[in-house]
């Protein structure tokens, strides 16, 4: 099982890395194409998925606060690959262990506080906190509603300025 959830994120993260999708295009199918674009990026382990780009146009045209909604919602369930890692992954992570040191103390310390923080921070590290999540065993209800609130704030300040920004020009 262990191997299966690993090579599932693998491949996954492959996939989103190596297609060529235009993300903006996932705007255009409203509150479904922002939740489905932050559900496939945040599944992405270690590689940056522009769906910010997807966030801010959304806002651009639609409600910024149900955008932040369904994006907070998309990218709290697509995090959940990393938690898997971290979880399933000990022995392929431990490894790695230096790189993981911060966002484990972090995690071990301060818990959901952690990784709420994390999660509404412009930084493409999140995921190292998620393993982190999984490798301490965190509580997965409490991972994912951290990730939520987080990823909600952060979802909620593009989608605020694209609807500031250009909600009244037409591009």
């Amino acid at each position: 099982m262990r191997v299966g959830v690993l090579l599932a994120v693998l491949c996954v993260t492959g996939l989103l890395v190596g297609a060529r999708i235009e993300w903006e295009r996932f705007a255009a199918a409203g509150y479904l194409g922002v939740f489905a674009a932050n559900l496939l990026g945040s599944s992405a382990i270690v590689a940056q998925v522009p769906v910010g780009i997807v966030i801010v146009a959304a806002g651009r045209v639609l409600n910024p606060l149900l955008v932040a909604g369904v994006s907070g919602t998309g990218s709290a369930l697509g995090e959940f690959s990393a938690y898997a890692v971290g979880l399933v992954g000990t022995g392929v992570v431990e490894r790695h262990r230096e790189r993981l040191q911060k966002p484990l103390c972090w995690v071990d310390r301060w818990g959901a506080l952690a990784i709420f923080a994390l999660a509404a921070a412009p930084t493409p590290f999140y995921d190292l906190a998620g393993i982190a999540a999984g490798m301490v065993r965190m509580n997965a209800v409490a991972f994912f509603l951290a990730t939520l609130v987080g990823r909600f704030a952060k979802a909620y300040v593009l989608a605020s300025a694209g609807h500031l920004l250009f909600g009244q020009v037409a591009l």
